[in-house]
């Protein structure tokens, strides 16, 4: 798709699901069970959407799902099911010459599963481009808390020989990418925004998983600071009506990307297909 001057792309790292409880938390099921349907074990399913930005000067890769290898334990607790690769699919593209940062909302096991695996050649995911990730972030993903442990891969010493760009607060990375820590899912949450001319795009990671979340009162029971999450995605929300922005969603089965209008506590959605 067309996205001023640059282009953007929604890719797939394959599914995984959560137990209703975690991705539901308080909200009824008389509620939720209207709009998305569990499976024989009480899971929702929950895809990987992710984006890619080719600007003139700067290719950006918004979050690295699953990875080519999930952890197994991870795969079994989140019936993970991998239909295709990232790493595959962006080489089969060429689009992986053009990625020159690989950016972060967070560090859960589905968002950055690719970013630290090698090759048969011991090359890195994406070598030639840098890894951006928040401070704090960086922090849970090496520490987690009993809290948020089941979130994360188990942090590898060796993920330190990637040389990364660490990040905090609000950043402008480069060529009309920002970053923009929100606290929230995590402590170190990070939501991106673009602008290439009068286009703009908000990516908000898991504070709106899916367009179900748009209302700000519905939230999962893994966010880790549930207020903030509701307070960023209200501010978020109310600013995408207002610039029309494209908003783009890290999980929906269904809408990866959609603008926003109407009352911004109850959003009208307008699906929009990238990729076509």
């Amino acid at each position: 798709m067309k996205f001023g001057n640059s282009e953007i792309y929604i890719f797939n790292d394959g599914t995984f699901t959560l137990d209703t409880g975690a991705a539901f938390g308080i909200i009824p099921k008389n509620v939720w069970s209207k709009h998305i349907t569990a499976n024989t074990e009480g899971r929702v399913p929950l895809q990987t959407n992710i984006p890619v930005i080719v600007g003139k000067e700067n290719g950006f890769i918004i979050d690295t799902g699953l990875g080519k290898h999930p952890d197994p334990l991870k795969s079994k607790w989140f019936q993970v099911e991998k239909k295709s690769d990232l790493s595959l699919t962006l080489s089969e593209t060429g689009i992986d010459q053009k990625i020159t940062h690989i950016l972060h909302s967070h560090m859960h096991f589905d968002h950055m599963g690719h970013t630290f695996e090698r090759d048969q050649n011991n090359a890195y995911f994406l070598k030639n481009a840098i890894p951006v990730i928040n401070k704090r972030e960086l922090a849970n993903f090496k520490k987690p808390n009993e809290f948020t442990k089941g979130s994360y891969i188990q942090w590898d010493k060796d993920f330190a020989k990637r040389k990364s760009r660490i990040v905090e607060g609000t950043t402008r990375i480069s060529g009309g990418m920002k970053i923009i820590e929100t606290s929230g899912h995590t402590s170190g949450h990070c939501v991106f925004q673009y602008e290439d001319g009068d286009q703009k795009f908000t990516y908000f990671g898991d504070l709106v998983p899916n367009t179900f979340y748009l209302k700000a009162g519905y939230l999962t029971a893994i966010d880790t600071y549930p207020m903030e999450t509701i307070i960023q995605k209200k501010k978020l929300i109310k600013q995408a009506i207002r610039d029309r922005r494209l908003c783009l969603f890290s999980h929906d089965m269904k809408v990866s990307a959609a603008y926003l209008s109407g009352d911004e506590s109850n959003p009208e959605i307008e699906p929009v297909n990238i990729n076509e």
